[in-house]
């Protein structure tokens, strides 16, 4: 009887397990931007790859003291498709500690910390395309080094 009971569990267990597994290796990531020089990429499942776009540029020259700057475009927007709808910024620690979370635009969110001991961090945006899809969320972008 006991061996019975710890058959069924470990079955069980195993079962929960492929099931999991199955989940997570069936879904399929698309690359948005790789940036061979900070070793990262920016992704996003495949089922919604065409909601983003994602360029580098160079720096502004605004109040953010950027090392790399890169626009994330709503592609499937008719109003915001040409204009960055949010940007990731690569900063050092020193350019983070000056933010604070008091003052504009505030302290951005830190995505990855990079081998180089650089920051890649974006802001919130204010405001967004109100006619992209809903599937198109802002947080379904998500940086991962490589």
């Amino acid at each position: 009887m006991k061996k019975t009971r710890i058959g069924i569990f470990a079955l069980t267990v195993l079962l929960v397990l492929v099931i999991v597994g199955g989940c997570a290796w069936g879904k399929k990531t698309a690359v948005l931007h790789i940036d061979d020089d900070y070793k990262f990429k920016l992704v996003t499942s495949a089922d919604i790859e065409e909601c983003f776009s994602v360029s580098r540029v160079e720096p502004a020259g605004t109040s953010i003291n950027s090392l790399r700057e890169y626009n994330v475009y709503a592609m499937l927007s008719s109003t915001w498709g040409d204009m960055p709808w949010f940007y990731y910024h690569v900063i050092s620690q020193e350019e983070y500690d000056k933010y604070s979370s008091d003052e504009p635009p505030g302290k951005p969110k830190i995505v990855l910390t990079l081998d180089s001991g650089e920051l890649l961090v974006m802001w919130d945006p204010q405001d967004g395309p109100i006619d992209q899809p809903e599937k198109c969320g802002l947080g379904l972008i998500t940086a991962e080094k490589i």
